[in-house]
């Protein structure tokens, strides 16, 4: 039986990866407990957080994971009772202090359809939209409750951008070493 195994195919050579990442947004959440607690263990009053997306490099290839607040928010935060939302800068800029102009993003990979995960990504309409199906679906089935996510994502609903609605864990690369992973329940398609 050993004499009949087949060699292993050989190894594919892997491309170094790079790792950036980027400022998509601040929050001063003014209850906690109320946002991110069902144990009530956080001290009362404000508490400010960062929105983070990030780029990774394969090779030639660029994911960019989340796409932030959306840029209107620039330089004019929305304030309400529950939370204030800011953003400082834009996810091209950033990308052009680092020499990545937008068409060079490969996939824009969205962890799921809050607006402060996709709010800057019609800036990337070259780009392939993975995105848990759950989460599409979700939104296109009450569009007057998600007309700005809705807005976000129109490259890729009105079918001139590439849409990848994925129900399962994707390897972006094909070598192992960035798997998307589905994780619902925070959102419908959460990953």
């Amino acid at each position: 039986a050993l004499a009949g195994m087949q060699e292993p195919p050989a190894t594919q050579a892997l491309w170094a990866l790079s790792l950036w990442r980027l400022d998509c947004g601040n929050f001063v959440i003014n209850d906690y407990n109320a946002f991110f607690s069902d144990t009530m263990a956080y001290k009362p009053g404000p508490k400010a957080i960062t929105s983070s997306c990030y780029l990774i490099k394969n090779g030639d290839r660029y994911l960019l994971w989340d796409a932030g607040l959306p840029e209107k928010l620039l330089g004019k935060p929305d304030v309400s009772a529950a939370q204030t939302m800011s953003l400082d800068t834009t996810i091209v800029r950033q990308l052009a202090q680092i020499g990545v102009k937008p068409e060079q993003i490969t996939f824009l990979g969205i962890s799921h359809y809050h607006l402060d995960h996709l709010g800057q990504a019609a800036n990337f309409a070259k780009a392939a939209l993975v995105i848990g199906a759950g989460d599409i679906e979700h939104i296109k089935a009450r569009p007057a409750d998600y007309k700005d996510e809705l807005e976000a994502l129109s490259p890729w609903l009105s079918g001139g951008s590439k849409l990848v609605p994925v129900s399962s864990h994707i390897d972006f690369f094909r070598d192992g070493r960035v798997i998307m992973l589905k994780m619902p329940g925070h959102t419908p398609g959460h990953s």
